[in-house]
């Protein structure tokens, strides 16, 4: 890979990737704490009552995944610029495809907690394998003609082509019913569409930012978490996994957030 790309843009790269892998042991450490709650209530409730679960955890899933997607779009340069300077800085449109990178990483994430909880990992077992040689393939046939752009769209097309629907079919044909998938996917495509909006709203937003690089920084954080939260506020309180999530958080927090009675109030 090396002698496509050079090492120096290799190691810009690595930091780059370093901040998203950051991310990503933060969001494996709350997948692991609570893979096996999950495993033990697919032997112990019914079915049913798993796929609500599974709704209300993709809803506060894919809610703190849209905030994670709107901070690397907005907050990534700036903070590079910081730790690294200019000079060693990767075009925006990188940022973009880690971005994605991260969105359809977690998504098969989420699938894969409910795959093994379920105990289908032998069904599941050509899916790994499948995914590495074409995502290899797909690399060497990428990298020369478009660089990082192609080591990055070679893995996205990979996970979001075929990770994700190969374990949205086992998950959906071997433990949940059939007919429940669509459902599943209309809430998936929902997120999936706000967190674009919210995406483009933040860089539309930060790029009219021209302060100092700290002040910068602080403030696009900032903007990230109220467009973010907010579009997603707008869009999703009448979605009927909204009042569970917010219960769901609530008695977790020991209710110290008071959630619920904040944001239904008068009702």
């Amino acid at each position: 890979m090396s002698a496509f790309l050079g090492l120096t843009v290799l190691a810009v790269y690595q930091n780059y990737y370093f901040i998203l892998s950051a991310v990503l042991n933060l969001i494996e450490m709350m997948i692991g704490s609570v893979t096996a709650g999950l495993g033990n209530s697919f032997v112990t409730e019914s079915k049913e009552k798993n796929y609500r679960d599974l709704l209300k955890f993709t809803f506060l899933f894919l809610w703190l995944t849209g905030m994670c997607v709107c901070c690397f779009l907005a907050l990534y340069q700036p903070f590079m610029e910081i730790w690294m300077g200019a000079e060693l800085m990767l075009p925006f449109g990188l940022v973009i495809c880690f971005a994605v990178y991260f969105y359809v990483y977690t998504l098969n994430r989420l699938l894969s907690i409910y795959k093994d909880a379920a105990g289908l990992w032998h069904q599941d077992r050509f899916n790994p394998l499948t995914c590495a040689l074409v995502n290899l393939a797909l690399n060497l046939l990428l990298v020369k003609p478009l660089g990082l752009y192609g080591v990055q769209l070679a893995t996205i097309l990979v996970l979001g082509g075929i990770g994700a629907p190969w374990q949205l079919h086992n998950l959906f044909t071997l433990f949940f019913e059939r007919r429940q998938c669509g459902r599943f996917v209309r809430l998936l495509g929902k997120f999936l569409l706000l967190t674009a909006a919210a995406g483009a709203c933040t860089v539309l937003i930060c790029s009219q930012i021209r302060l100092g690089l700290w002040p910068t920084l602080l403030l696009c954080m900032i903007v990230c978490l109220v467009v973010s939260n907010g579009l997603f506020l707008l869009f999703l309180r009448r979605d009927e996994q909204f009042c569970p999530a917010v219960q769901f958080i609530d008695r977790i927090t020991k209710r110290k957030l008071k959630l619920e009675k904040l944001l239904f109030r008068g009702k």
